[in-house]
Formats: C-alpha cells, structure tokens, sequence
C-alpha cells in the first residue's frame, strides 16, 4: 500500500472516529473553460501556513469542519485556505495554488 493510501485512510479514519458518524467526501478541483487550475480570489474563512501536502489541507482541515466547503492549496508554500461560504470567486488561473470543491454525503 503506498504512503498517500495510508494517509488517505488515515484521514478518513480520524473523520469517523471524531465525528461518531460515516462521512465521505468528494473532492472536485476547480478548473477554467480549458482544464487549467484555478484558485478563488474570495477572502478565506481561515488560513493554515506549514501543510506540506494537499492531502493534509482537505482531510485535516476541511473535512472535520461541516462548514468548510472548498479549499485553495498552495503547493509552492503550503498554505491552506479553508472557505466556509458558498460564494467563491474562481478568478485566477495559476500554476502554484489548486481550488477544491468539497461534497460531503453522509451515512448514519
């Protein structure tokens, strides 16, 4: 198995067990007409400097929070931009920062 498996169902595992519940979450990265990656321009509800994978920002940061709806992941410097509003502007093509959409179902 290799390591992003192992953190991947690490992550999930850490969602189950902190929120009592099953959750999966989709993630749909954000790209223009063209299929170039985009990042919101919108101000972020909260920021996190330091994460060192992208992995990291979703499934440590946004998905434990039921609020957190989308994510911008700075590859070039590991900064996490978590947004909690519906309205995000996804202006900007770039090549250092990735745009996440977040889908959470859940099972009871």
């Amino acid at each position: 198995m290799s390591v992003g498996s192992i953190w991947i169902i690490a992550g999930l595992l850490k969602v189950v067990l902190a929120n009592g519940n099953f959750s999966i979450s989709q993630y749909f990265r954000a790209t223009d007409g063209e299929g170039y990656q985009v990042c919101s321009t919108s101000q972020p509800s909260v920021v996190i400097y330091g994460i060192r994978r992208r992995v990291s920002c979703l499934l440590e940061h946004c998905v434990p929070t039921e609020s957190c709806l989308s994510a911008n992941y700075y590859t070039d410097t590991g900064k996490c931009e978590l947004f909690y509003s519906s309205s995000i502007n996804l202006l900007r093509s770039t090549d250092d920062c990735v745009h996440y959409q977040v889908m959470q179902l859940h099972f009871q």
